[in-house]
């Protein structure tokens, strides 16, 4: 990974062929340099290809198996939007079926039989368990996971940054503002509009 940290963000992204699924332009640095950060300095690593998957759904490209793209509605993020993306390791895994056991019993009546081998019944409910808390989270598009955020701007997606959905908003925005609005001026509008809205 150190060669990876001494690369300069254009190399960076190069390696990681973010121009395959979108225009360098239209990506933060900030984000850009998440991601390198991210892989190299943070357990689990992340993967950057998991990110990619997600704007590759955005730009019109394959399901990620995540979550339709949601706009935020209070602000101070108001205006702008967040799409999940796969974390890696367990925690993610465990959010996902933690969400669905709360949304839907798994375990069949049928396995209560007074005669049925409980051994047995522990290994069909895990199984169905991580198969209805998992997989078919994917397969149903409800699949949870942290934050990519982006705005749209005439017609286009410009992505910002990676955040958790357990974060502080405010943080959030004033990462935005720091490390994003010198980039992309047009951000102060769009998020100053939604304000007035209010």
């Amino acid at each position: 990974m150190n060669v990876i940290i001494q690369l300069d963000l254009d190399e960076f992204a190069e390696a990681i062929q973010l121009e395959k699924y979108v225009p360098k332009e239209r990506c933060s640095q900030y984000l850009i340099w998440q991601l390198q950060q991210f892989l190299c300095n943070r357990k689990p690593e992340l993967n950057p290809s998991r990110v990619l998957s997600a704007i590759q759904e955005l730009e019109g490209g394959k399901d990620s198996g995540t979550k339709p793209a949601t706009e935020f509605k209070r602000p101070p993020l108001k205006g702008l939007w967040h799409k999940h993306y796969k974390e890696p390791g367990e925690a993610s895994v465990r959010i996902n079926i933690r969400n669905s056991i709360a949304k839907a019993g798994f375990f069949e009546p049928e396995l209560f039989d007074d005669t049925a081998d409980l051994r047995a019944i522990v290994d069909t409910s895990v199984k169905s368990a991580f198969d209805k808390g998992y997989n078919q989270r994917q397969r149903d598009r409800k699949y949870t996971g942290e934050w990519l955020i982006y705005v749209i701007h005439q017609g286009k997606n410009y992505y910002l940054c990676l955040a958790s959905h357990n974060g502080d908003d405010s943080k959030i925005r004033a990462e935005i503002d720091e490390h994003c609005v010198p980039q992309f001026p047009f951000l102060t509008s769009i998020m100053t509009k939604t304000i007035k809205k209010k």
